[in-house]
């Protein structure tokens, strides 16, 4: 199901709860982030530049891990560099390519286009022109002008 928002944020859910994934619904913002409330409470919230905040159940407190892999609680302090990151130029496209331990990958081109799939198979599009596309096999494509 899915329902347009007066704000221009997109409410995504599933009519059958037979789903076999975790994720209750998912709210796309205007500026692509996608928050995924979760069937157990847990709360996630995917952004275009590839970062990534999750806050367990019955917490007030975000665990957010940036594009180049550094985790941070509440954004207040750092904690620690868990994941490996692995950057490299595409030769034919001159895109810089970053993927991260936890599957996380974004693809900066050099017009100013950024591809980010998250590790959900989550992809956000995001062009010079302020377009961006959100995708995600299970959910309908939602586009952003």
């Amino acid at each position: 199901m899915v329902q347009f928002l007066p704000n221009f944020e997109v409410l995504q859910s599933f009519q059958h709860s037979t789903q076999t994934i975790d994720e209750q619904k998912r709210l796309v913002l205007g500026k692509g982030s996608v928050i995924k409330y979760m069937k157990d409470g847990s709360v996630v919230i995917l952004f275009a530049n590839g970062n990534v905040s999750k806050r367990a159940p019955g917490s007030d407190e975000y665990v957010t891990i940036n594009n180049k892999g550094l985790c941070s609680l509440s954004q207040k302090i750092q904690l620690e560099d868990i994941s490996s990151l692995k950057k490299k130029d595409h030769e034919n496209t001159k895109a810089d390519v970053l993927i991260r331990e936890d599957q996380v990958q974004v693809i900066n081109y050099p017009d100013g286009t950024r591809f980010t799939q998250h590790s959900d198979g989550t992809q956000i599009l995001t062009k010079p022109d302020g377009t961006i596309v959100v995708e995600h096999e299970q959910y309908a494509t939602v586009a952003i002008n």
